[in-house]
């Protein structure tokens, strides 16, 4: 189960995840920035916020499939198991958080008609 971030909370996740440096003269006037993106710090960001409840396969230590609800394990468990995923299963709740969060084209689609009216 997925939920959207709250306004305040893609905002936070904006923060989170980006870096600006400023290239400055001798008189700290501004000739340049760089802005360097940390995409895991803000894909952690949203894990934690909006995937709210999931059963996903996990391997035990003796080498079997079994699945892992969230609401069994400890928050470091739970963020291994996230970042143990397979690209498929990753890309698949990567689809999930763009469509609650309004991020894929139609979410983006709703949003510029609802800014129009």
């Amino acid at each position: 189960m997925v939920r959207p971030l709250t306004y305040r909370e893609s905002l936070e996740r904006e923060s989170v995840g980006t870096v600006e440096e400023y290239e400055l003269d001798d008189h700290a006037r501004v000739l340049g920035v760089r802005r360097h993106y940390d995409l895991w710090a803000m894909r952690q960001y949203e894990l934690e916020r909006c995937l709210v409840d999931f059963a996903l396969p996990g391997v035990c230590e003796d080498g079997r499939v079994q699945v892992q609800e969230a609401g069994t394990l400890e928050a470091h468990e739970r963020e291994l198991l996230l970042a143990d995923l397979s690209p498929e299963m990753g890309e698949w709740i990567e689809e999930c958080l763009a469509r609650v969060n309004l991020r894929d084209r139609a979410g983006s689609r709703a949003l510029d008609d609802a800014k129009k009216k």
